[in-house]
């Protein structure tokens, strides 16, 4: 009996801590219609071409074997509407594949037509993309240092919509908003924008509204020279650099504008390993941040609510582990209550997971306003892309939870680039190595909640029907995804050496 109340007790707090942080978001909601009604207020006008006195720019590309993106990246940047003799140009290229040749051909191409631009390169790559953005910053000769991953194609106008939020002496950071090059290429660039645009489109208005500590998300942001100084700088120490170093420079006084009029396009991973790969990094970099900077954030003097939001903000990672917990334990739960009859089955309250539901369907709803024109397509896309998406996430969420224990319990790890084709579709030759071992896991996930489901029909637990039904789904889906790859990349491998070389083929 004492085993099955801690069991359930384990199962209760689970979904506690997810509707806590579901009430932080409808809080964010809130502040995101009050952002609504002012934002044509809110956009500072852009800097006129021409406009004299302006202060010196240093823009950085960070580049690590992206063959298929570098020159679009490095000509997007060389067409800024900025002065020459006030720009300089930065590709902080680490890469050991034929991306060196291709950066060095645009480097002279630039150069040639007067461009102060040139490339970084470093003779090891220690620390990724934070020792080269270190490097880089050492060397600017900029006050103002705007920073693009390789997969970014960022707007001519892009300067001088930007800086002018500069203005207070107070900003240190102002970060522009991510677009998506390739949304509608399938269900998987679908869903990931939905769960970005949620970010952007609702998060980060409603925090910045709101005051209350914002991030700066890696690339499209521009960063004041001296802010990167006094926050101490870029460290390798966690896989999230960009986190690490606005959380540092907001607990020091600095501030962040978010211009989400301001539009960066990048592009969204192809495959579903890609993205899982994607998010296992931000996750372990975000538990990474956490250890790091939780006591400094602890005894921070800050209102009481912006400590809260920032900690549900940065402690979101938590969300994976409860639901994992939760998921996992539904089943003997299930037949605590229907097959024993230990408890009254009344004592399953599944408030707790509608709030959350309902909170997140909004959130979608939001976005989707944005990606489709017309209710009645609206609706649709809602209909088959909110449930394909939850069940995705359902499907990751093991594998978010290994990511969150390595990021408090590891190393700092290697930091694993996501493939990019660029705009004419060309693979680049380069895989996330996605581990063996949780497909398998995922595919006995899969097996588990299929037998959960038999055991409901057989109990009669039909609280737990839906949700083991998208469990099964998910798994199902993420783990089929990843061996149906798995085996094609295996196929074409082979494929590979039976073909004959040329020379033998004469």
């Amino acid at each position: 009996m004492t085993w099955q109340r801690i069991l359930f007790g384990v199962y209760l707090f689970g979904l506690v801590l997810i509707t806590v942080y579901s009430l932080f978001q409808a809080h964010l909601l809130i502040h995101y219609y009050r952002w609504v009604r002012k934002r044509d207020r809110l956009i500072a006008p852009p800097i006129p071409e021409g406009a004299p006195d302006l202060p010196y720019v240093t823009v950085q590309i960070a580049l690590y074997n992206e063959r298929t993106v570098a020159a679009q990246v490095i000509d997007a940047v060389a067409r800024f509407e900025w002065p020459p003799d006030r720009l300089e140009i930065q590709v902080l290229d680490d890469s050991t594949d034929e991306t060196a040749r291709i950066v060095s051909d645009k480097v002279e191409e630039w150069r040639a037509k007067g461009l102060d631009i040139k490339a970084l390169r470093r003779q090891e790559r220690a620390g990724f993309k934070a020792g080269a953005l270190a490097a880089g910053t050492e060397a600017a000769r900029g006050d103002y240092i705007a920073i693009f991953d390789a997969d970014f194609l960022p707007s001519p106008d892009f300067l001088r919509r930007m800086m002018p939020y500069f203005e207070d002496p107070s900003v240190g950071i102002v970060q522009g908003r991510w677009g998506h090059l390739n949304l509608r290429h399938s269900f998987i660039t679908r869903m990931q924008a939905i769960l970005l645009d949620g970010f952007y489109h609702v998060e980060q208005p409603g925090r910045a509204f709101a005051a209350y500590l914002i991030r700066f998300n890696g690339s499209g942001g521009i960063l004041r020279k001296a802010c990167i100084e006094d926050a101490g700088g870029w460290s390798g120490e966690t896989l999230a650099e960009d986190l690490d170093l606005c959380f540092r420079a907001q607990l020091g006084g600095w501030k962040i504008h978010y211009a989400h009029d301001v539009v960066a396009e990048a592009e969204l991973p192809l495959s579903l390993d890609d993205f899982k790969e994607q998010q296992f990094r931000w996750t372990k970099g975000k538990a990474q941040v956490l250890r790091k900077l939780n006591g400094r954030l602890f005894r921070a003097r800050l209102p009481r609510l912006v400590k809260a939001h920032a900690y549900a903000d940065i402690c979101n990672i938590f969300v994976y582990l409860a639901a994992f917990i939760c998921t996992v334990l539904s089943v003997p739960l299930a037949w605590i209550v229907y097959g024993t009859g230990t408890f009254p089955d009344y004592i399953i309250d599944t408030s707790f997971g509608l709030i959350s539901l309902f909170i997140w369907m909004h959130f979608v709803a939001v976005v989707l306003g944005y990606h489709m024109e017309g209710k009645v397509r609206r609706a649709w896309a809602f209909a088959w892309l909110f449930p394909g998406t939850l069940m995705t996430l359902l499907g990751i969420m093991f594998y978010q939870t290994v990511a969150l224990f390595q990021g408090f319990f590891g190393g700092p790890g290697e930091f694993v680039r996501t493939p990019k084709r660029g705009a004419q579709g060309v693979a680049s030759g380069y895989r996330s190595s996605h581990p063996l071992a949780v497909t398998v896991i995922e595919s006995l996930f899969t097996l588990y909640f299929g037998a959960a489901l038999w055991m409901d029909y057989q109990i009669g637990a039909v609280a737990f029907v839906p949700l083991h039904v998208a469990l099964m789904a998910g798994y199902a889906f993420v783990a089929g995804y990843s061996l149906v790859a798995r085996v094609g990349a295996w196929v074409g491998a082979a494929r590979a050496e039976e073909k004959p070389s040329p020379l033998q083929a004469a």
